[in-house]
Parts: structure tokens; sequence; C-alpha cells
């Protein structure tokens, strides 16, 4: 059946169902108890976590591949510049 459909009809029909489940997600929310602060910064907290694992896993790595390894000890080099420019800068550093 989908391999039938149009790719209009295929991003229609898969907005709709993501729209549906954003719903789904949303209904405990919108229908129940306001949630703890706790709960609220747990939640947020996960949220982050995985938004900065898809970030790095999606967009980081492969751009790092894609340098090939001629970058990579110029990239060492400059994160290792970094590195010792924030150290230095530190207040704790004396």
């Amino acid at each position: 059946m989908m391999e039938e459909m149009s790719p209009l009809a295929l991003g229609v029909v898969g907005s709709l169902l993501a729209g549906a489940m954003t719903a789904v997600g949303a209904s405990p929310v919108l229908l129940g108890q306001i949630p703890s602060r706790a709960t609220r910064d747990l939640a947020l907290g996960f949220a982050a976590g995985v938004m900065l694992a898809a970030s790095f896993f999606s967009l980081i790595i492969p751009a790092l591949d894609a340098a090939g390894p001629a970058s990579r000890t110029t990239r060492h080099r400059r994160l290792s510049s970094a590195r010792q420019s924030c150290w230095e800068s530190a207040p704790w550093h004396g």
C-alpha cells in the first residue's frame, strides 16, 4: 500500500501521524495535574541530554569522519591550545 502512494501523500500521512503521536504524548500533561518542579526539571534535563546526544552522533561524528585524517592533527593542536587558554584564564588558576 505504501509503495503505491505518492511522495506528497506519504508526507501528509507522516505529518498527521507525527501530530497524533504528539497529542498522545501531551495528553497526560494536558489532562492531568501540573507536575512538580522536580519532575519538570528531570524531564527537561533528559530532553536536553537526548538533544545533545542526537546532535553529537548525527552531526559531529560524521563531520569529523568527512574531514579525514589530515585534519586530525590540526584539530588536536587547536583543541589543546583552546583547553590551555581556558585553563589559564580560569579564576581558580593561580
